[in-house]
């Protein structure tokens, strides 16, 4: 039975079970087509994820190479403003490498790098002795 606006309608079971069934249907064409719009959706994501998030190798070096400068100077008192002197020599000596001649080390991010990174190593030292 049925209620509708304090109408009562009384259907017969075969009315009841295909109006059960149409619904039913519609019910799981409604869970099969959010699926393939989840799944859809997904696939975008990870399609622009793999794209986006390609290793630099170029840039790694570079980095790796301001940090070694870094902390040459600092084992050796070398002072920042020499520092960038030494990365424009460097840029002249080996100006066929492209990794020298994208270096830009000069007075501040080194001071930057050196406050960063090295910063925290005598601490670190002296609470593993």
């Amino acid at each position: 039975m049925f209620y509708q606006s304090e109408e009562v309608e009384i259907l017969e079971e075969n009315e009841l079970s295909s109006k059960a069934r149409s619904t039913l249907s519609e019910i799981d064409k409604n869970k099969k087509i959010n699926e393939k719009n989840r799944k859809r959706i997904f696939n975008v994501d990870r399609q622009l994820i793999t794209t986006t998030l390609k290793p630099n190798r170029e840039k790694d070096e570079i980095a790796s190479a301001e940090a070694t400068l870094v902390y040459h100077g600092i084992r050796h008192g070398i002072s920042y403003f020499a520092q960038q002197y030494m990365t424009n020599v460097l840029k002249k000596l080996f100006s066929s490498s492209s990794i020298a001649s994208s270096l830009s080390c000069g007075r501040t991010k080194a001071a930057a790098i050196a406050n960063r990174c090295f910063s925290t190593l005598p601490y670190t030292s002296c609470y593993k002795k």
